[in-house]
């Protein structure tokens, strides 16, 4: 009886504070994971999911999206990226694109969403999808960026392909190396 009782001013004192919150250690903060996302956005669901699950992940504090990168040439891939980025609260990541990606599936009616959304993605003004890549691994510190791909390579395989440029000496290769 005894027992249960010490058990029981112990539980209450720790559910109501009497225990002070300095004797516990405070958790390990980490820092977010810094991602460039690379996708085809528009040929079905998976890559909106995916940046819904980014932006969630943001929210919380867990990562933090650097710019994403199009493998899709269609304009409104660029849009509803736009779109879910500002729905997100996020309008200004940057967004690269790339033009002569290859057309690989008819483009859906999922596109189309981006008209009936806020966003301002201007494909005429966007960047290169590879000159996004390197400027933004360029300005991280070492290790310190994760590339998430969801698609095509064809970006990804391009970057590799890169000389030193106006945003770093490095070729693609060291760029990714590094960073």
């Amino acid at each position: 009886m005894k027992m249960k009782i010490i058990l029981c001013v112990a539980l209450a004192a720790s559910l109501f504070g009497f225990v002070h919150a300095s004797e516990f250690p405070e958790p390990k903060r980490v820092a977010p994971v810094k991602i460039i996302f690379d996708t085809d956005i528009g040929n079905d669901c998976d890559d909106a999911m995916a940046l819904a699950v980014i932006h969630a992940l943001q929210n919380r504090g867990a990562t933090e999206l650097l710019a994403v990168t199009l493998t899709n040439p269609d304009p409104l891939a660029g849009k509803l990226i736009d779109a879910i980025n500002t729905f997100y609260g996020r309008p200004d990541i940057p967004i690269g694109i790339n033009p002569s990606s290859p057309v690989v599936h008819k483009v859906s009616r999922f596109l189309k969403v981006a008209n009936n959304h806020p966003h301002d993605f201007d494909p005429d003004k966007a960047m290169h999808a590879v000159a996004l890549l390197r400027k933004t691994l360029a300005a991280a510190k070492d290790g310190e960026v994760t590339l998430v791909q969801v698609g095509f390579f064809n970006n990804l395989a391009a970057l590799l392909d890169t000389k030193g440029d106006e945003f770093s000496p490095l070729s693609g290769v060291e760029l990714i190396k590094r960073r």
